[in-house]
């Protein structure tokens, strides 16, 4: 059925109602009840085929289990419009993955402000690539150097207006 599933998403993608019907009829398609498959459906051409995914290759039976697949797929159904688009999780799978390089989880980062760092690493990663790290070194660079500035000038302006003994002797004369 996880089959038939993908069929129905793929086929009908960014056509909702498509997207809906192809879903409720994967439970009568199961059931040997071919009259609303598409020509994907090889027991329209062939009835004497066998299913190969099911037991013995023989359509289900059972009023119980139909009425309790029909409930889930009825739930897949009614959300048609939020299938229909097709969306990969393959971008989210890999920011979780910068993230879990950045801050595995064996280790203890929540404790201390190193993950939101670590996060926002995997952010800038992920918006700007590998690049960032370079980006982020010289920006360290600058407010480092603009710090050593500052404290230099507050050093020497202490400095010029320190007492020396030259300029006490001459206010003694």
């Amino acid at each position: 059925m996880q089959k038939c599933f993908a069929y129905a998403l793929n086929q009908n993608k960014g056509n909702p109602d498509g997207v809906r019907n192809a879903i409720l009829n994967i439970v009568p398609h199961v059931y040997g009840e071919h009259g609303q498959c598409g020509d994907w459906c090889k027991f329209q051409k062939d009835p004497s085929a066998k299913y190969k995914s099911l037991p013995r290759g023989l359509a289900l039976e059972g009023d119980s289990l139909r009425q309790a697949l029909n409930n889930v797929f009825g739930i897949y159904a009614q959300n048609a419009e939020k299938l229909a688009p097709c969306g990969s999780t393959l971008a989210n799978e890999s920011f979780n993955n910068s993230i879990a390089s950045k801050a595995p989880k064996a280790r203890h980062y929540r404790g201390s402000e190193s993950l939101d760092f670590r996060v926002k690493a995997a952010a800038c990663q992920k918006n700007i690539g590998h690049s960032y790290v370079s980006e982020v070194g010289l920006i360290n660079w600058i407010i480092i150097v603009v710090i050593m500035s500052f404290e230099h000038q507050l050093r020497t302006s202490r400095k010029s207006q320190r007492p020396t003994i030259k300029n006490d002797m001459k206010t003694l004369q």
